[in-house]
């Protein structure tokens, strides 16, 4: 029958005698166990050490004094299942409280705590102590990380076989070469075999307060309440885990070669240190989140009053995060969370200095004013969010916009910067006072519009746009070739940034804007500044503004505008629907010596013909624009009302209403003598590229 919790390796590593003995074919290990081994005191395995069980179970050693027990039987027959302390390298308590479906299993009476662990837990890597952690304990012995990894054991068996007997460190903080170099004793006692670091260190090290090497003097930890009751109940493992826990925080702590505190380490609670002292955290380390250290913690990051002016001291430079902790405001850096809070009422101001950065959801920024040289970014979430910070007072704003379609409103000093949605940026502004509106990464294939509703005393025909950036110091747009986009409401000063929109036909929400008394209302306009640029219109009537060099404008549904600015433009009717007499579209700035018509055939100006009539509709103009005087393919600059109009021929002779293009060309000036149609008949209106 085989002996119960027996590990012939592990029986072998430990007694030398033995393992040569065996080697030799005298005996077996389990021979020799059953026939000596057992009366001698010998321990079968990691998991039960007679001595350890004696001490701890004195109904125990009272029964094996008398004769009637041994202490490996009683623990084999009646010890494990009642979760008995039997071996310093193994805490029953703790490894049902971590593994909580072997504490069901053991509560149903399937088998025990030390049944689970040498039957499966140690080949599953369950840790037997608390101070014992196998992805650490690979970090200290590479060679068994090589070993694991080719499939021969895992970290915990070799650690209970052969690392307690090999003086192997169980963690990256607890070196035993370092513990047998502090005390000459406990070494000379592990040279001669009678014990090892580990076994002294948890049997009586720890109670006697010894050195552990590495600036580890137990004496730090005698006014510590958590291991001071760790010793007291006899869990010396959990004393020792709590050295291992506070050791990387302590001001004389030398970590070992090569130690790299992980950055899921936990953070100790409640440790007292003897002279005062405070825990430091290591230069440069950083938890996996946010944590707010306990008051024996020299803190990273704070918050400061002095005189009612709250500042951010410690390693404050760089990105603090605000943090919504049940109403009240908790700032974040580099990990560490500051100890203190301030409402998110709207009556806290904090102030920045420069280098610093504070970030936040706008809902929480706008409860909370900040000044100073720092700078501050909002960000939206992931839903539709209506962000007005226009009027907040917050150093440097930036707002991140980031799902949803967001509505953001902007003034001076701010930034937007759009995100995946179609956004609507708000401008806060007065046309005639200078500012710096940045909106960046404006998507307009995402739909993202600009609205200048809101822009004191703007006038659509005064407003300019550019080339131009603002370098953060003043305005730069002469020969400026970069990819942003300046706005000026007035020629005397600028006001909007559009960064990296040079390229992009750029949508806007204007007031209510008529170009001709009486004539179509405008709300939206489509702007593209760049040369080849190409503007297309929506089907709701807009008006189309180019800029210095050379675009295409294309006219949609409705009554659109026109205007194409400096340079030589193309303005695109080929195709009926962009302008015709039930939606005529108004060019306003048609310059006959640059600007050209595009159309379904090229008509030379002498072959214009002339007409008027009292009113645009049907009916009078096919009076005037009969087969014979209107050619196919020709074109017609008729007059009306003190506008004059150019109606393109669709290929059959006279006017057709539903086929004719007509475009309000009055601002080409009464001689067209220099008119340039051009003929394009081909050309895809909805692809078209200059």
């Amino acid at each position: 029958m085989a002996l119960k919790f027996f590990d012939s390796q592990w029986y072998l590593a430990n007694n030398p005698d033995v393992a040569a003995a065996v080697a030799a074919g005298d005996t077996t290990p389990e021979q020799h166990f059953e026939m000596y081994g057992v009366n001698e005191g010998r321990s079968p395995s990691a998991l039960f050490d007679a001595d350890f069980y004696l001490a701890h179970n004195s109904d125990v050693a009272d029964a094996v004094a008398a004769g009637t027990q041994t202490a490996y039987g009683h623990f084999v027959q009646f010890g494990h299942a009642e979760g008995r302390a039997a071996s310093p390298y193994f805490n029953v308590d703790y490894y049902l409280e971590q593994n909580p479906d072997v504490a069901e299993a053991v509560e149903s009476g399937a088998l025990s705590a030390y049944e689970h662990f040498q039957m499966y837990g140690a080949a599953e890597d369950r840790s037997p102590l608390a101070f014992f952690d196998a992805e650490q304990y690979l970090a200290a012995n590479p060679d068994v990380g090589l070993a694991v990894e080719a499939g021969a054991t895992t970290a915990t068996e070799h650690f209970q076989r052969y690392g307690i007997h090999e003086g192997r460190n169980p963690n990256m903080v607890i070196v035993l070469g370092a513990y047998l170099a502090e005390n000459s004793d406990v070494a000379a006692a592990v040279d001669e075999g009678a014990t090892t670091a580990l076994e002294h260190l948890l049997t009586y090290g720890l109670a006697e307060g010894r050195n552990l090497g590495n600036g580890l003097d137990l004496a730090l930890f005698s006014e510590d309440p958590v291991f001071q009751e760790a010793i007291e109940a006899g869990h010396t493992d959990a004393a020792l885990a709590r050295v291992g826990q506070v050791a990387p925080f302590l001001p004389e702590f030398t970590p070992p070669e090569g130690f790299e505190l992980p950055s899921n380490w936990e953070i100790p609670q409640d440790y007292v240190h003897p002279d005062g002292a405070l825990l430091t955290v290591p230069e440069g380390w950083t938890p996996d989140e946010p944590v707010r250290l306990p008051d024996s913690f020299e803190q990273p990051f704070s918050l400061v009053d002095t005189g009612g002016v709250i500042t951010f001291a410690g390693s404050a430079e760089g990105d603090i995060t605000l943090i919504n902790e049940d109403g009240g405001a908790a700032f974040a850096r580099g990990g560490f969370i500051a100890a203190d809070t301030l409402p998110l009422d709207g009556s806290a101001t904090v102030t920045l200095a420069d280098g610093q950065h504070l970030v936040g959801s706008f809902s929480d920024l706008e409860q909370l004013s900040v000044v100073g040289a720092g700078t501050v970014t909002a960000q939206g979430t992931e839903e539709s969010d209506d962000i007005d910070l226009s009027g907040a007072t917050l150093a440097g704003l930036t707002i991140e916009a980031m799902g949803g379609d967001d509505t953001i409103a902007i003034a001076d000093g701010q930034t937007a910067l759009g995100g995946d949605g179609a956004d609507t940026f708000v401008i806060a502004a007065t046309a005639g006072t200078p500012s710096v509106i940045t909106v960046g990464d404006y998507d307009a294939e995402s739909g993202d519009v600009i609205d200048l509703r809101g822009v004191a005393g703007l006038n659509l025909a005064a407003m300019e746009v550019r080339g131009a950036e603002h370098d953060g110091t003043q305005w730069i747009w002469e020969d400026y070739t970069g990819d942003s986009v300046g706005i000026w409401f007035t020629d005397s000063a600028a006001n909007v940034e559009v960064t990296g929109a040079r390229s992009d036909t750029m949508t806007f929400l204007i007031p209510d804007t008529s170009l001709v008394e009486g004539g179509p209302v405008y709300q939206t306009a489509r702007i593209n500044i760049s040369d080849g640029g190409v503007i297309r219109a929506g089907d709701g009537g807009e008006a189309l503004v180019g800029g210095n060099g050379s675009q295409a404008l294309i006219g949609g549904a409705g009554s659109d505008a026109l205007i194409g600015g400096a340079g030589a433009d193309f303005f695109v009717l080929n195709d009926v629907s962009t302008s015709n007499l039930g939606a005529i579209d108004l060019i306003a700035d048609f310059d006959v010596g640059s600007d050209f018509i595009v159309g379904n055939s090229t008509v030379a100006p002498a072959s214009v013909v002339t007409g008027s009539v009292d009113t645009m509709d049907a009916a009078s103009l096919a009076a005037v624009l009969t087969a014979e005087s209107f050619a196919a393919n020709g074109a017609a600059a008729i007059s009306s009302a003190g506008r004059t109009y150019l109606v393109l021929n669709d290929g059959t002779a006279g006017f057709n209403a539903t086929g004719d293009a007509v475009v309000d060309i009055t601002s080409a000036g009464p001689d067209l003598s220099a008119l340039k149609i051009i003929g394009l008949p081909d050309i895809d209106t909805a692809s078209i590229g200059l």
